[in-house]
């Protein structure tokens, strides 16, 4: 029997490492798949999460290591939970300015990708991009 979880307002983060599982779900509201933030590898990382977890526990958050652009990496973390994780101060006024749009659209975008269904339309294993698709359930 599971009992309900007593702290139900505070959010808790899983680690990552391969330690996520339905389970610990109970007790968590996100997970952080790896502490990979390199976009050009987290595309296979959530891209096989996706398989088996929901995209709302996903945390991927845009960093400073790498050297893609940031929109790229802006791209990438708009895969499930998106979160800065970066120096926001030591941005330049156009990428401060991108930042803000950014996080705007994703707003606007957030419920469809937490609550939508997820179609996925390009593998990256099969061919040098990936691409997603989330829309409004029926």
């Amino acid at each position: 029997m599971v009992s309900e979880p007593k702290y139900l307002k505070v959010s808790m983060m899983l680690c990552s490492g391969g330690r996520i599982d339905y389970g610990s779900l109970q007790y968590f509201t996100k997970y952080w798949p790896s502490d990979n933030t390199n976009p050009l590898e987290r595309i296979y990382i959530q891209w096989e999460y996706s398989y088996f977890y929901p995209v709302i526990a996903s945390c991927n958050h845009i960093t400073d290591w790498s050297s893609v652009s940031l929109k790229f990496r802006t791209d990438v973390a708009m895969m499930g939970k998106m979160g800065y994780a970066i120096v926001v101060n030591k941005l330049s006024e156009k990428d401060l300015k991108f930042s803000q749009n950014a996080v705007a659209t994703y707003k606007s975008l957030k419920n469809l990708i937490f609550e939508g269904d997820m179609y996925r339309l390009v593998n990256p294993h099969e061919n040098p991009m990936a691409s997603l698709e989330f829309s409004s359930p029926r």
